[in-house]
């Protein structure tokens, strides 16, 4: 846990870059803010904490589609497209998310992608806030922080069901 701790300050760090409602076009290898309007910033220490405490009770989200994943999470790559509220993407996106949710707008959706430099799984959870999901958790330390705290990872799973 104390590994866990040492990484907060890190994954909390201010990059100096408002955070925004809109979703962020160009390169997604930038720093990101370390908030999100309407959904919540979840740390390494956070989510371990909330895989150990309720599997199953939230959907964790792979918006990087590398070849090594959290454990138990779900692809969600196209989520992670620029563009805007109103695309084809959206569309794709809210169809999969009622799909993963059974249409239940409270299930938490922990949304991740690199690290604090990559905006895609930010931008996929800024989607799922607009599609009025309530409780969206943002994991801005992404694969780097879950690896550097020595956590397991898994190669990544062809999904059952397609992505967005």
């Amino acid at each position: 846990m104390a590994r866990l701790d040492a990484l907060e300050p890190e994954e909390r760090r201010d990059l100096g870059v408002p955070p925004t409602s809109e979703l962020r076009g160009g390169s997604p290898e930038a720093p990101t803010p370390n908030q999100i309007p309407g959904g919540q910033v979840i740390t390494t220490k956070g989510l371990y904490s909330l895989i150990q405490g309720a599997a199953g009770t939230f959907v964790l989200l792979d918006i990087l589609g590398g070849p090594t994943t959290l454990p138990g999470a779900v692809p969600a790559l196209p989520a992670r497209a620029p563009g805007n509220f109103q695309d084809q993407t959206q569309q794709q996106l809210s169809q999969y998310l009622s799909q993963l949710t059974r249409g239940n707008p409270q299930v938490p959706l922990v949304f991740y992608c690199l690290g604090v430099n990559c905006w895609q799984s930010y931008n996929a959870a800024l989607r799922a806030i607009h599609l009025g999901y309530r409780n969206v958790l943002w994991y801005r330390g992404g694969l780097e922080a879950w690896s550097k705290a020595g956590l397991p990872t898994q190669p990544q799973q062809q999904s059952p069901k397609p992505s967005p």
